[in-house]
C-alpha cells in the first residue's frame, strides 16, 4: 500500500517562504532595535540587551500558553490562520511604537517604555510565529513530506535571520 503524497513542491515552497518572511522581519527588528535605543534614546547598550533578553525569555515562557490557546481554538477560517492575521495589527502598531523617538525626561521612563514595548512586541510576535510554525502539521499527514518541508523552511529561516 503506497501512501498518497499530498504536499506539492509549490506548497512546500510557499510554506518555506512564509517562514522566511516572518524570520526576516524578526531579524531586522532584533538587529536594529538595540542600535535605535542606544543612538536615539541614549540608552545603555547592556541595559537594552538585558531588556531584550528578558523579553525573549518571557515570550518563550508564554509560548506554551499561546500554543494551547491555538490548539483549543475553533475558527471557521482554520486553526492557525486567524492568529497569524490578527497578530499583524498589534505587530504593526508595536513595531511603530518601538521606533518612535520620544524625548524622555527621565531614564526611568525611557527604560520602562523600552521594556513594555519590547515585551509586548515579543509576545505579539509569538502569536504570528507559533501558528506559522504549526502550519506544517496541517500541510501533510505524511511525516516524510513534513520533514522535507521543514528542511526547506529551516534553510530559508537560517538565511532570513542572517541577512540583517
Amino acid at each position: 500500500m503506497g501512501n498518497k503524497k499530498s504536499l506539492s513542491a509549490k506548497s512546500m515552497l510557499i510554506y518555506a517562504f512564509g517562514i522566511f518572511g516572518i524570520q526576516l522581519f524578526i531579524g531586522y527588528i532584533n538587529t536594529y532595535q538595540s542600535q535605535f535605543y542606544t543612538s536615539m534614546f541614549g540608552a545603555d547598550l547592556m541595559a537594552v540587551a538585558v531588556i531584550i533578553l528578558v523579553a525573549k525569555i518571557t515570550s518563550s515562557l508564554a509560548d506554551p500558553f499561546i500554543g494551547n490557546l491555538i490548539d483549543r481554538s475553533n475558527f471557521k477560517m482554520g486553526k492557525m490562520r486567524p492568529f497569524i492575521l490578527i497578530s499583524a495589527f498589534p505587530l504593526a502598531f508595536l513595531t511603530t511604537l518601538m521606533f518612535v523617538v520620544i524625548d524622555f525626561k527621565t531614564n526611568t521612563g525611557m527604560y520602562i517604555y523600552i521594556t513594555i514595548t519590547t515585551l509586548l512586541w515579543n509576545i505579539a510576535m509569538s502569536f504570528a510565529d507559533i501558528p506559522s510554525q504549526g502550519l506544517l502539521a496541517l500541510l501533510s499527514a505524511d511525516a516524510e513530506e513534513r520533514n522535507k518541508a521543514a528542511g526547506v523552511a529551516n534553510f530559508l529561516k537560517s538565511i532570513a535571520l542572517s541577512v540583517p
